[in-house]
């Protein structure tokens, strides 16, 4: 998918940088905690947070899970997913 035209406008004509990582791309970047979760059960227990415009990569050691809100910052500064609520 593709940015917001206002962030598309701001970057440079020669700038690639146009796309949102999706699900897979996310999925992939997952920390090494949530490795042993499949595909599937990433999309089911796992909800974009917020999406990074930052160009800066964290490196592995920089990667924190927030136990009070459940909160995964993703591995190359991919934005945070968060933990889906279950309905009771």
């Amino acid at each position: 998918m593709l940015k917001s035209r206002a962030i598309i406008d701001t970057k440079s004509d020669n700038d690639t940088d146009i796309y949102v990582p999706g699900i897979r791309e996310k999925y992939a970047a997952r920390p090494k905690s949530l490795c042993t979760i499949s595909l599937a059960e990433f999309v089911a227990n796992y909800s974009d947070k917020s999406y990074s415009t930052s160009d800066t990569t964290m490196e592995e050691d920089e990667v924190t899970v927030d136990m009070l809100s459940s909160t995964v910052d993703l591995l190359g500064g991919q934005g945070k997913i968060s933990t889906r609520r279950k309905n009771p």
